[in-house]
C-alpha cells in the first residue's frame, strides 16, 4: 500500500524488513507458538523510523522548509536522520527534564 502519491520518490534509510524472531521459552509457557519482532534493526534502532520514512516523504513532497518534533529520545534520533536523508534541516526541541542522552 502506498502512503504517498505515486512519482513522490520516498525518503527511506532501509527501515522495515525487521526479523521475526523466536520466543521458546515464552511460547511454552503460554502454550503456543509465539514469535516477536525485532524493531531494533531498524536504522536508528527504533520502530519510530516506519513513521518517520511516512511523515518526512509527506513533508518532502508538500514543499516543506525543514521538520521540528518535540522528543525525549527515539522520535529525536529518528527525525535527525530521515530529515538529514532529504536533505532537510530538523530542529529537535528537547524538554528540560528527563532525555534519552545515547539516542542524542
Amino acid at each position: 500500500m502506498r502512503v504517498t502519491p505515486a512519482g513522490t520518490a520516498a525518503v527511506t534509510l532501509g527501515e522495515g524488513s525487521t526479523p521475526l524472531l523466536p520466543a521458546p521459552r515464552l511460547s511454552e509457557r503460554l502454550g503456543l507458538e509465539l514469535w516477536v519482532k525485532w524493531e531494533g534493526a531498524n536504522p536508528t534502532g527504533s520502530f519510530k523510523d516506519r513513521g518517520m520514512a511516512v511523515a518526512v516523504s509527506r513533508a518532502v513532497e508538500r514543499g516543506a522548509a525543514g521538520i521540528v518534533c518535540a522528543s525525549t529520545g527515539n522520535t529525536a534520533a529518528s527525525a535527525a536522520a530521515y530529515a538529514a536523508r532529504a536533505g532537510l534541516p530538523a530542529m529537535i526541541l528537547l524538554p528540560a527534564g528527563a532525555v534519552a542522552r545515547g539516542k542524542l
